[in-house]
């Protein structure tokens, strides 16, 4: 029986082997991507007798092997950082690195049985996860777009009159940009500027189709 603990990264996934005594049997790393999780899959099917596998940060970077992983059938827990730094402070040497954190977080999983499982995600959690996003960018939209209006009102007067839509289209980035592109101003170069850009940015997301009102 072996179990593996994986502690994840941004950019990678440095994983640990131990048998049922919590004896270290083996290490590997892998890209924290796709071809990265399928790649790890493969090694975890090459292992053969492995019964359950913990994860820390199973619901951040690691979420997507977690997932991953839960489809291809292995039994995944959810490994707490507490309990990490607890099983490291036990190990023979106390020096913090990638790999004596993935041993410890294995040697946790074998150890802890009420660990919580890691469940297959619901597509009502994608959809939920999405709206919260959107709604995200809506507010920050609405936001910066109140922002680029007050400082518009101060430098060119009465603009939105020459628009005639509002600040969250790109046709009126457009115009608002041409009526104060000759402004040499510190406030037109600091203040403005930075704003359009970050407008543009959002719009560019392709989440955010619905024009909000924003200014008078």
């Amino acid at each position: 029986m072996m179990v593996v603990g994986v502690d994840s990264h941004k950019d990678s996934l440095v994983c640990a082997v131990v048998d049922e005594a919590g004896r270290a049997v083996g290490s590997e790393s892998f890209p924290n991507t796709a071809a990265g999780h399928e790649a790890m899959s493969a090694w975890l099917d090459g292992l053969g007798s492995v019964v359950r596998v913990g994860i820390e940060g199973s619901g951040s970077y690691g979420r997507g092997l977690a997932q991953l992983l839960v489809s291809d059938g292995y039994a995944v827990v959810d490994v707490p950082p507490q309990m990490t730094e607890r099983a490291r402070r036990g190990q023979r040497t106390r020096t913090k690195t990638d790999h004596t954190d993935a041993l410890g977080i294995a040697r946790v999983t074998v150890r802890e049985e009420g660990l919580p499982q890691v469940q297959p995600t619901e597509p009502a959690d994608d959809l939920a996860a999405l709206c919260a996003y959107r709604r995200e960018l809506s507010d920050q939209l609405v936001k910066h777009s109140a922002r680029l209006h007050a400082e518009l009102v101060k430098i060119r007067p009465g603009y939105q009159h020459k628009l005639r839509t509002r600040l969250t289209l790109h046709s009126s980035l457009d115009k608002a940009q041409t009526l104060i592109k000759e402004d040499p101003s510190i406030r037109a170069e600091l203040g403005v500027a930075p704003l359009f850009r970050t407008l543009r940015d959002l719009l560019s997301t392709g989440w955010l189709g619905t024009p909000f009102v924003v200014g008078g």
